[in-house]
C-alpha cells in the first residue's frame, strides 16, 4: 500500500434496493461502482513515490477508500446469459422470442458475467458482491466457494439446513441423502441459488441469485402475460422436463420463468426456492395436505425480503472476515429515503426511470467511501 494511503477499519456496505428495478439499471449502478474501484486504483499508481508519512493527519493527500460493497435487490422477469453460453451456443431468434413471449413477459440480456442462460424475477433476490479480491487476498476460485459457503450459510439461518454444493455442478442444492441415492450427483437434483462472477482486474462482479419464495402473480392482466406452457400456443422450445420446477400449487414468477428453461444448463435437474423447502421439509416432520395457509407460505408470506438480503450480508462480512486478509468488523445498511422506496416501485417511463438511477446512484456513491480519519 503507498505510504499516504491510509486504511481505517474496513466495513462491508450494505445497499438494498427495496421494490423491483430493471436489470439495466442493476447493471449501471454495479458498473458505476466498479468505476470508483478503478479510480481508486489509479489515483493509488499515480501517488507520489517518494512520501513517507504513513499517518493521517499530517498533510499528506489521503486517497477515499472503497468499501466492499453488496448490492441487493430483485428485477422485474428478466432472462440473461453470460460469456459462456454466447460463445458455445447462442439462441435464435426464435427462442428468444419464446422465452419473452414477445417481449410482453419478460426481458432478455447478455451478461459479462460468467455461466449459462438463467432467470431473474420477483421472489428471487439478485446480490451483486464488489469486491476488491486482492486487497483480501482471494483468487477467483477462492471466492466461488467463499460465495457458496455463504448462500449455505444464509439458507441454514433462515431454517433450510439441508444445502451443499456439488462436484460437477455450480450453484447451491438442496441435499437429499437416502438408501436409493447411489452417488452424490443423485442427492443434489434441485437447484436453490445461481452463481454467476466476473473478476475484473481484481475486483468481483455480478454474483448471486437466490430463489426465496413463488411471488404471486396477482392481477389477472399480469396472468394474461404470464401464460404457462401448455396454456397457450407457443412454440414449445421450454425444456424444463417436466422436473417439477414449476409450482402447481402457485403457479408463480419464479415457476413460470424457471418452468421454460433449462437453468444454467443443467439437464435432468430441477430449480427449487426457500419456502417451497421449508414448507416440504415441515410437511415431511407434520403432514398435512395442500391448504390455504400451506400456499400462502408458499407465495412468501412470512418471508421478507430485506431481511434475507440482510442475513446474506451478515454471511458474507463473516466469511470475508474469516478467509481474507483484511478484516471486516461490521456491516453498514444504506438507508435510501422513503421517496427513493415509493418511486422505484411505481411504473416509471424512460425519462423519469433515467433520473431515479440517477439519484439512486448518487445516494449509493456517497456511501461507498470511508475518509481516513
Amino acid at each position: 500500500m503507498p505510504p499516504n494511503c491510509y486504511r481505517p477499519p474496513l466495513h462491508l456496505s450494505h445497499v438494498h434496493i427495496p421494490g423491483r428495478i430493471p436489470y439495466t439499471t442493476s447493471v449501471a449502478l454495479q458498473s458505476a461502482i466498479l468505476a470508483q474501484y478503478f479510480a481508486y486504483r489509479k489515483g493509488i499508481s499515480q501517488s507520489p513515490s517518494t512520501t513517507t508519512t504513513t499517518s493521517p493527519g499530517k498533510g499528506v493527500p489521503q486517497l477515499r477508500i472503497p468499501l466492499p460493497t453488496l448490492l441487493t435487490f430483485s428485477t422485474p422477469p428478466t432472462y440473461t446469459v453470460g460469456r459462456r453460453h454466447l460463445e458455445s451456443n447462442p439462441l435464435s431468434p426464435s427462442q428468444i422470442r419464446y422465452l419473452t413471449r414477445n417481449n410482453i413477459a419478460a426481458s432478455f440480456h447478455a451478461s459479462s458475467r460468467g455461466g449459462l442462460l438463467t432467470y431473474h424475477g420477483p421472489g428471487q433476490l439478485t446480490a451483486y458482491p464488489l469486491i476488491d479480491l486482492r486487497a483480501h487476498g482471494l483468487g477467483a476460485r477462492q471466492y466461488v466457494r467463499l460465495l457458496e459457503d455463504v448462500v449455505i450459510d444464509t439458507c441454514k439461518r433462515l431454517g433450510v439446513p439441508n444445502v451443499g454444493v456439488s462436484c460437477t455442478d455450480p450453484g447451491v442444492w438442496m441435499v437429499d441423502p437416502g438408501p436409493e441415492a447411489e452417488d452424490e450427483t443423485n442427492l443434489r437434483t434441485r437447484k436453490v441459488c445461481a452463481l454467476g462472477v466476473q473478476v475484473t482486474r481484481g475486483v468481483s462482479s455480478h454474483g448471486i441469485g437466490l430463489n426465496v419464495f413463488d411471488e404471486d402473480i396477482a392481477t389477472s392482466r399480469e396472468r394474461e402475460r404470464y401464460v404457462f406452457d401448455g396454456d397457450d400456443d407457443d412454440e414449445g422450445l421450454q425444456a424444463s422436463g417436466g422436473l417439477g420446477t414449476v409450482d402447481e400449487m402457485t403457479k408463480g414468477y419464479l415457476s413460470w420463468g424457471f418452468g421454460r428453461i433449462v437453468a444454467c444448463g443443467l439437464e435432468g435437474k430441477a430449480t427449487t426456492w426457500l419456502s417451497r423447502e421449508r414448507e416440504r421439509a415441515r410437511q415431511q416432520q407434520e403432514g398435512g395436505g395442500e391448504t390455504e395457509d400451506v400456499r400462502s407460505n408458499l407465495r412468501g408470506k412470512g418471508w421478507d425480503m430485506a431481511r434475507v438480503a440482510s442475513v446474506l450480508a451478515e454471511c458474507l462480512r463473516a466469511g470475508l472476515r474469516s478467509r481474507g486478509k483484511v478484516d471486516v468488523e461490521a456491516v453498514d445498511v444504506v438507508s435510501l429515503r422513503p421517496t427513493m422506496h415509493s418511486h422505484l416501485k411505481s411504473d416509471a417511463g424512460e425519462q423519469e426511470q433515467e433520473q431515479l438511477q440517477k439519484e439512486l446512484l448518487r445516494q449509493i456513491l456517497g456511501s461507498q467511501f470511508r475518509d481516513p480519519p
